[in-house]
Parts: structure tokens; sequence; C-alpha cells
């Protein structure tokens, strides 16, 4: 066995630092060493192989993104439902970023093809209404005949809108389910043999309302409710398939929708800057960028093989906080 007493430093052809070692003409006399010596020798070794099979991955990253970036989405085909603004939007910008191929989704033509212009050759655009029961059939077929395969789908698309229990009928119900949950179900029925495929994901983008939700939520909250059980139930059914499902409960985002929303509800212009500490201990209400951000991760192979999880994306315990009463 040759063994090394030195080590050369070698650049690859991505400027990369290798190490290669010299071996000598003669075994080194490993009986003639005392104990210290050979533990010592055996601990560096073991050491150094942990370092090598550490690095490896590293290095690997390191060669497939552009300017030394790793891009961590490279040429996956995903579904993004809701994203010619708002958290959707977000998300599709992002994942086209980390080299994804993306299908952007919503019913604004003019404002859908602002967003896939600017994500370049990768991106696609499909108008459609989730409200429409053929529609997700639509999107993957969109999806798949442009790209020929679908990595994941990102169910973000979800109808809004104020009610009580005095204001939620049977046909206001029944419309805000058809988008919120509904939709949800047949696009991953839709998607789910091509998933299988590429051992694909879903990620479905709920909201903390779904645990109780404001009073002036009320069929959102109970669509938000039902789309965390279709989550979990989901990721049950299709583990042995390899295709996973997790989902977040987003909390206050400040999106285009949500400003207007509340100058709406009668708060003035520049509420976003006076949002009292309860509500954002930060200082600030996350912005979709930061639920982009944590989509990637879901969404790529380093989360594999994780499914089933429910993440609250917030900036506080969104289950049995108890605020301190204090005087404003």
């Amino acid at each position: 066995m040759a063994h090394c007493t030195r080590r050369k430093e070698q650049s690859d052809s991505n400027g990369v630092s290798a190490c290669k070692a010299t071996p000598l003409t003669r075994p080194l006399p490993w009986p003639m060493l005392t104990g210290d010596v050979r533990r010592e020798c055996a601990t560096r070794l073991n050491l150094a192989c942990r370092s090598a099979r550490r690095n490896a991955p590293a290095l690997r990253w390191l060669r497939t993104g552009e300017g030394g970036s790793a891009l961590r989405l490279k040429d996956k085909a995903i579904i993004v439902t809701g994203s010619t603004t708002g958290i959707g939007e977000a998300i599709a910008r992002r994942c086209a970023a980390e080299g994804a191929r993306v299908l952007v989704h919503g019913r604004d033509q003019a404002r859908g093809e602002h967003v896939t212009r600017q994500i370049g050759n990768g991106g696609l655009l499909h108008i459609d209404d989730l409200s429409d029961p053929s529609c997700p059939a639509r999107l993957v077929e969109a999806a798949v005949g442009r790209f020929g395969r679908l990595d994941a789908v990102v169910n973000n698309a979800a109808m809004v809108t104020r009610s009580n229990l005095e204001t939620t009928d049977a046909e206001f119900l029944d419309r805000v389910i058809a988008v919120n949950v509904r939709a949800p179900l047949l696009l991953i029925r839709a998607a789910v043999e091509h998933l299988k495929k590429t051992r694909g994901c879903v990620l479905n983008i709920g909201s903390i309302n779904g645990y109780c939700g404001e009073a002036n939520l009320l069929a959102y909250s109970v669509s938000k409710g039902a789309l965390m059980t279709l989550s979990r139930n989901l990721a049950d059914a299709l583990g042995r398939d390899a295709v996973r499902v997790n989902h977040f409960n987003v909390g206050w985002v400040l999106t285009p929708n949500e400003k207007e929303i509340k100058v709406r509800d009668g708060m003035s212009e520049d509420w976003p800057d006076h949002v009292r500490p309860e509500f954002a201990p930060s200082g600030r209400i996350m912005n979709p960028e930061q639920i982009a951000e944590a989509a990637v991760y879901w969404l790529g192979d380093e989360s594999r093989p994780v499914s089933g999880s429910v993440l609250d994306l917030e900036q506080y315990p969104t289950i049995g906080r108890n605020p301190l009463k204090e005087d404003s």
C-alpha cells in the first residue's frame, strides 16, 4: 500500500483547489510505530476522509451554478398558481432565478405577460380561472407540453375575501371552496402521474387563519383549514410513490392585495409603517420574497424525503400564544 508524506495543491478547470497525494516508494513501517503515533495517524486519516466526503457535494454544487453560485432548482419544471402578483409572483421569480422553468398562472393577462417577460425563456404564461373544474388539467397539459416534464406544483392561488356568519351564504361559500380547496385537489390529481415519474413534490400555500381565523374571514379560514388537512392526507397517501406534499401556513405578509384591503378597511396609506409589536415583533410584517426564499428549500431536493410537514411562517408562535397584557 502506498502512503502519503506530502500533498500538492492543484487547481481544476473551475479554479477549485484540489490536493494530490504523492506516494512513497516504500510502505510506511506501521508495525514499528508506537501506540500513540498509530492512534494519531488513524485520527488524522479519519478526519481527512470525513472532510473529503463533506466537501465533495459542495464542490459539485459549486460547478452547477454561474459565477460560483448554486442553482438549487436547475431544470425543474414547476407550476405556480396565482403567480402574477403577491406571494405567487415572488415564488415564480425566485424559482426561475434558481434555474427552474416556471408556468406562471393568473387571470390578469397584462400582469402575467410582464412577469413572464421578466422571468425570460424559462417562463410560460397560462391565463385561466381556477373556479372552472377543467382548469387544473389544462395547467398540467400546458406545463408538460412546454417543458416535457413536471417536478413540482405550488398551490398558491386563493380567493381572499371578507365574510362572517351573516354574510356567508351557500353560493359564497361554494365559490371560496372551489378556488381554495377544490382547485388544489384537482391540480394535484391531474399532476400526480407526472410527479411520480420525477419523484416530484407539492407545496400548498395555506394560512395561519386555517387554525381559527379572524371573525371577518370565516369562509376563507374554513377553506384554509381544509387545505391543511388535504396536505397531510395526500402526503400520507402519496409517500410510497415518492411524491412529497408539504404545506405553509403563512402569517401576515405585505402583498399589494393586502395593502389595498387594509386601506379599504379604513387604515391609513402608510399603515405598514405602524404595525403594532404584537403583530410584527421585528418592526415590519413579512414580505413575499421571504416566503419565496423558504419555498425554494421545500421545492428542491435539499428537503427530500420530508413530507407531510405543516410549517407556520410567522414572527411568533401561532398556537397557544398569550401575549402580555400591557398598556400601549
